[in-house]
């Protein structure tokens, strides 16, 4: 493991794939070295922020229908989608 260590760290962010350019710009060339050696030859699907039903609901309780608008608009879901999270979430 320590040669695949020392050859992860020579990987510039000009070796990376375009898709992992982006992420490295965001998250940093560590982070992708350390995605490399844990999970290299792994399809990895990240999915939309609005998949994530629980944040969601705890985020839109005691919002202002204004805020949920902007809510709305920001994750591109409809207020059915927001009212059938909290829903689920028990958090009519």
């Amino acid at each position: 493991m320590q040669i695949e260590k020392e050859i992860a760290q020579l990987i510039d962010i000009n070796d990376l794939p375009d898709n992992l350019k982006d992420a490295a710009e965001i998250c940093g060339i560590e982070a992708i070295r350390n995605l490399i050696l844990e999970f290299g030859g792994t399809t990895i699907v990240i999915p939309q922020l609005k998949t994530f039903k629980k944040p969601i609901a705890k985020y839109v309780l005691g919002k202002t229908p204004n805020e949920l608008r902007k809510i709305r608009r920001s994750l591109a879901c409809t207020d059915r989608y927001l009212r059938e999270i909290k829903k689920s979430m028990g958090l009519n």
